[in-house]
């Protein structure tokens, strides 16, 4: 990711989520969220079935909103939004 890009999305974000070192922090939810680049591991539905997905993040997560390469966009349930995971890849360097 470009400087330009991160300033982009760092500009972009609603107050609530802060970033600092590389990550993402929602205030509200007390959870990290990614931003792209990150790697995220969430639960979702395909025909009733609940299966483990795991994408590439563009722009970054927002709680229940998770925009992946792989993916595309998902509306995660709130549940399911608490127990996503994120693996951030250092930014600073």
């Amino acid at each position: 990711m470009t400087n330009e890009r991160l300033q982009e999305i760092i500009q972009s974000l609603p107050s609530y989520i802060r970033y600092e070192n590389g990550k993402l922090f929602n205030l509200n939810s007390r959870l990290p969220e990614g931003i792209e680049g990150d790697y995220v591991t969430y639960y979702d539905y395909d025909k009733g079935e609940r299966i483990l997905k795991k994408g590439t993040v563009i722009g970054y997560t927002n709680y229940q909103v998770v925009i992946t390469k792989e993916w595309g966009m998902t509306i995660l349930s709130a549940e399911d939004a608490r127990t996503k995971r994120i693996e951030h890849k250092n930014k600073e360097d």
